[in-house]
């Protein structure tokens, strides 16, 4: 189980930095409006989130910020002690697990310290643009798409 802790925040310490790290490049490079076109179908547009995924309920003020820490608190506390009450830990279920936790701890990171999440990641296709997203957002997605993947498709009992 102790190689498991270790695989386990060495993942979510890395998927906390590098997400931690780009929101920083993304604050200093775009702000102003700057968009920096990286592909035809990718830019790097800064997007200061004051909601919840894809800037739902970005209106609420004060309130509304304390609720959404509250309950990404709650949900990574509910991720930690899912990783250590795993009975069978695999090198999958941990990787998969310290991708979304890390995540969320990067986004709550955002939430209580910028009062925002920092988003930039704009993909789109001719004029249909997918809302903006960061890093963190897209290892929880990574993670929990895999996650159902396997529960759901293939029946296997991840947790």
């Amino acid at each position: 189980m102790k190689r498991y802790n270790y695989l386990f925040f060495s993942i979510a310490l890395f998927v906390f930095i590098t997400d931690q790290a780009t929101k920083i490049w993304a604050l200093y490079w775009l702000s102003g409006g700057h968009s920096i076109k990286i592909l035809p179908f990718l830019n790097f547009t800064l997007v200061l989130n004051e909601g919840i995924a894809f800037g739902l309920f970005h209106e609420g003020g004060n309130l509304k910020n304390y609720f959404l820490i509250f309950i990404t608190a709650i949900a990574t506390i509910i991720l930690l002690i899912t990783h250590f009450k795993i009975k069978k830990p695999t090198g999958l279920k941990t990787i998969l697990l310290a991708l979304v936790f890390g995540g969320a701890v990067g986004n709550l990171y955002d939430r209580i310290f910028r009062g925002y999440v920092v988003d930039f990641i704009d993909l789109y296709f001719k004029t249909f643009h997918w809302p903006v997203f960061n890093l963190a957002d897209t290892y929880i997605s990574l993670g929990l798409i895999i996650i159902f993947y396997l529960q759901i498709i293939k029946k296997e009992h991840i947790f």
